[in-house]
């Protein structure tokens, strides 16, 4: 006996669920992304932009700026509650106010009225001056130094420290030198060199900043001295320390409870740009109205302006001088696209036009993201339920810093601490905690500010990011990036310790030739890795249990 067909209503109804389930789908996979922006500027506007005045160019820059944040729905209000931060500073204005007049005015006021003494001024002041007329940040190069602090000064260092010092000055060998372009500024990795170090104690602090502000900071009656009364434990004061040695002389600040996995010029190597296009194409105009920039000392794509802004340059091909090593495609300014950066521009610290790399050290977000599920974790949870332990739910890393001397970032995170102490000085109880009053907490929300003013980024363009993104002449991590497993660590001393026993106790390294001691490369990578892990950390602080709540 035959079975009885379904009838046409029961496949109707079947069919209705399919769709029902495909839909839902469909939706879980698209919904979470989002389309890249695209240009408008038209070829038509671009000729005749290359052809205005620099400052009708900045106006047109600014007005993109405003435009991307527009359609980004922007809220200084909402963008403080989204990472936890306060909404306003202590004088009421607010925290994240994209307004670059605000922006900088409020750090001139800063420089004026507590580095008037420093011999850093000039330079400063010139900083701030090119930020508000969007000029694009003066090239300079990556210092040779290396900073930390430690109760005890050199000798408190742990043993896994000095692999900085016996690591850093050597030359990398050919495989990595072939991921930077051929250009003078390449140099320093391709020939190696000095790096001086310093592990500053709490009399090697104070002395130190006393000198860069050109004022003592024990006693006397100047804001610097009135504040530093304040900070009246040692991990407070190496907060504070750490953000000078970046803003008065740049190179490479790390907790003495650190070790370097790779090496800090191919942190956020290829970086994928994630400024809106518009913003991308003023900025390459700008660099070349700018005559103040050496020519001499800038990336290799950079030195041949087309010579007729309204036609493309015809496309070149040069080969690498390493076998093996994929040749690139050399454009002009005007004929790139993807992430709307050249194929072959190297995003490292050594390039002119990239002057600070910072870290996102948690983010809340990647707890609620099923993309992001191979990173999920008991403790994450944890974590982003109750946000232990971090002061914002998008936090930047502070125990290492990398950047250029005289960047913005670094003198916001001064004034807010300033403004901070200030502020806690006049209540009878204090209620800021070290994180808040001049740890993760400042300095977050002055590399968010900055990105904002500047370059049109919001922070949530900044959660669950999987890999390094370039923000203008800011590299930014990914979560994890600081955070090598022991495992990492372990496999790099042993590989170091076949050729050089001693270390990294004691003794030096060289060049061994046909070998790199730089283990993992660019940076430790394993399947749950968004991206290369670029430092090892022991967590065990030396200042810690020295602080004002440090809990």
């Amino acid at each position: 006996m035959m079975s009885r067909r379904p009838s046409l209503r029961h496949l109707r109804l079947g069919n209705s669920v399919k769709i029902v389930i495909a839909v839902t789908i469909l939706i879980l996979l698209l919904a979470p992304w989002q389309r890249a922006p695209r240009p408008t500027i038209s070829p038509e506007e671009l000729a005749k932009l290359w052809t205005l005045p620099r400052e009708d160019v900045a106006a047109r820059y600014e007005e993109a700026r405003t435009a991307a944040l527009h359609r980004r729905g922007y809220s200084a209000k909402a963008a403080a509650r989204s990472v936890r931060a306060p909404r306003k500073f202590g004088d009421g204005s607010a925290t994240f106010d994209p307004s670059v007049e605000v922006y900088t005015k409020r750090l001139k006021t800063f420089v004026s009225r507590t580095l008037a003494s420093s011999s850093s001024r000039r330079a400063i002041d010139d900083s701030l001056e090119r930020l508000g007329r969007f000029a694009p940040p003066q090239g300079a190069s990556l210092p040779r130094a290396l900073f930390s602090t430690d109760r005890a000064g050199d000798s408190g260092v742990a043993d896994l420290y000095r692999l900085w010092n016996a690591l850093l000055p050597l030359p990398v060998e050919h495989e990595l030198a072939a991921l930077l372009p051929e250009t003078d500024w390449a140099e320093p990795a391709l020939k190696g060199g000095t790096w001086a170090s310093v592990v500053a104690d709490e009399g090697q602090v104070d002395a130190q900043a006393s000198e860069w502000l050109g004022a003592s900071v024990i006693g006397g009656d100047s804001a610097w001295a009135q504040t530093w009364e304040q900070l009246e434990v040692g991990t407070l004061r190496a907060d504070v320390f750490r953000y000078m040695t970046m803003l008065f002389n740049g190179g490479v600040y790390a907790d003495s409870d650190t070790a370097p996995i790779a090496h800090p010029y191919f942190w956020g190597l290829n970086a994928k740009c994630i400024m809106h296009p518009d913003l991308v194409t003023l900025e390459q105009i700008l660099v070349y109205h700018e005559k103040g920039i050496d020519t001499t000392n800038r990336r290799v794509w950079e030195r041949g302006l087309p010579s007729n802004e309204t036609e493309l340059e015809p496309k070149k091909r040069f080969a690498p001088p390493y076998p093996g090593v994929k040749a690139h495609e050399r454009r002009s300014l005007l004929n790139f696209n993807g992430d709307r950066l050249p194929p072959d521009d190297a995003t490292t610290l050594l390039a002119p036009d990239i002057n600070v790399v910072v870290a996102v050290d948690f983010d809340s977000s990647i707890a609620w993201d099923w993309r992001s599920w191979i990173m999920w974790s008991p403790s994450r949870l944890r974590r982003s339920l109750r946000n232990s332990g971090y002061g914002r739910s998008l936090q930047f890393a502070q125990y290492v810093l990398s950047s250029k001397p005289n960047h913005p970032i670094f003198l916001d995170t001064l004034a807010t601490i300033m403004d901070l102490v200030d502020h806690e000085a006049r209540k009878d109880t204090p209620t800021l905690g070290a994180p808040d009053l001049t740890g993760a907490g400042p300095f977050t929300d002055a590399v968010l500010r900055y990105l904002v003013v500047r370059y049109g980024v919001t922070p949530d363009q900044l959660r669950k990011i999987k890999g390094p993104v370039r923000v203008g002449d800011v590299l930014v991590l990914q979560e994890g990036a600081m955070l090598a497993p022991e495992s990492a660590m372990q496999r790099l001393l042993y590989h170091v310790r076949t050729f050089f026993p001693s270390l990294p106790g004691s003794g030096a390294a060289r060049v061994v030739p046909g070998e790199s001691l730089w283990y993992w490369g660019t940076g430790y990578r394993s399947w749950r890795s968004g991206g290369r892990r670029v430092l090892y950390r022991g967590q065990g602080g030396r200042w810690k249990g020295q602080g004002w709540n440090d809990d």
